[in-house]
């Protein structure tokens, strides 16, 4: 990741089964987005995906109205493999290198 990216995690949704069990509003599914700005705070990126969550037996289960974004994050976080979050944090540097030093640009038209 570029040193100067400053990144934030946001949870955009959330999919429940209704009942596993005894237990309601199980999370099954986190919608997430990663956002990124670089040091001078005038380029933007992000990243959006949906992160399926296995619920874990051993585990202490917390109730839905209880859950944090920290701890949803977590979750997700978690479920990622090295590699992905390697290649979404790429990405975030990427978008934010072409904004700073676009691949092509647009002069306008000559005689105009």
């Amino acid at each position: 990741m570029g040193d100067d990216l400053i990144t934030t995690w946001v949870i955009e949704g959330i999919t429940c089964y209704p009942t596993v069990g005894t237990l309601s509003n199980v999370v099954s599914y986190v919608s997430w987005r990663i956002r990124a700005t670089d040091s001078t705070g005038m380029y933007h990126a992000s990243v959006f995906n949906t992160t399926e969550i296995t619920l874990d037996p051993n585990d202490v289960f917390i109730p839905y109205d209880e859950l944090t974004q920290d701890e949803v994050i977590s979750w997700v976080q978690t479920q990622l493999t090295s590699d992905q979050l390697s290649s979404y944090l790429t990405h975030l540097t990427e978008q934010i290198d072409e904004q700073k030093n676009p691949p092509k640009t647009n002069p306008g038209i000559p005689w105009l």
